[in-house]
């Protein structure tokens, strides 16, 4: 196998992070892409290690307090887009996200729904949480 370009290299690590975002990585994905490229599987699971690291150094995050709150008013957009289509089961897995990262115990929540019928239908029990939890997990 001859030595790669920088250029080249850069070419079939976008390759394996298409394929990677895919959500169609698999052995038989890396050995096509090792096979495409004339290269080792090992090399293309090497270039997804480069990609993993290139997105955790992407990711760090400077505060952590101002990042929490963006991802929890972008769980809540998605929460109203529940309600919108009916996705009742949805919904409900996203008040547990919420509720996990805004610290409250997971064994203190307990999610129940009766096959999506209604929003009303979706019932929380927040034992040990204040009302005020209570009413901004349901706005939300």
């Amino acid at each position: 196998m001859p030595k790669l370009t920088t250029a080249q290299r850069e070419a079939i690590m976008d390759e394996v992070e298409a394929v990677m975002m895919s959500g169609k990585w698999s052995g038989r994905a890396q050995h096509q892409l090792a096979r495409r490229h004339d290269v080792t599987r090992r090399t293309i699971q090497n270039y997804r290690a480069v990609i993993e690291r290139r997105w955790r150094n992407a990711a760090k995050i400077e505060d952590i307090e101002t990042e929490r709150s963006g991802w929890i008013f972008r769980c809540r957009q998605y929460q109203q887009l529940c309600v919108s289509a009916e996705k009742y089961r949805d919904l409900s897995s996203f008040m547990a996200m919420e509720a996990r990262v805004l610290g409250i115990e997971q064994n203190n929540v307990n999610m129940k729904h009766s096959g999506g019928l209604a929003l009303g239908h979706v019932a929380l029990d927040l034992t040990g949480s204040t009302t005020e939890d209570l009413a901004r997990l349901l706005e939300g």
